[in-house]
């Protein structure tokens, strides 16, 4: 049975996105956790594209 740990959700612009999805997934893969992750893009009404990820963190019980 797996165990909830915790979660992190990052929405951010095109050009910070990446780095702040890696950071947050070397953290949790580093402490040995299973991760999910599901990621979605939006554009706003000005053109901007935005990016979401939804990284959830589970460890085996």
């Amino acid at each position: 049975m797996r165990e909830y740990i915790g979660y992190t959700h990052i929405s951010q612009g095109v050009e910070s996105f990446g780095p702040a999805v890696s950071e947050a997934l070397s953290g949790y893969a580093n402490s040995g956790y299973d991760i999910d992750v599901h990621y979605s893009q939006s554009t706003e009404p000005r053109g901007r594209i935005m990016f979401s990820a939804l990284i959830t963190a589970w460890t085996q019980t």
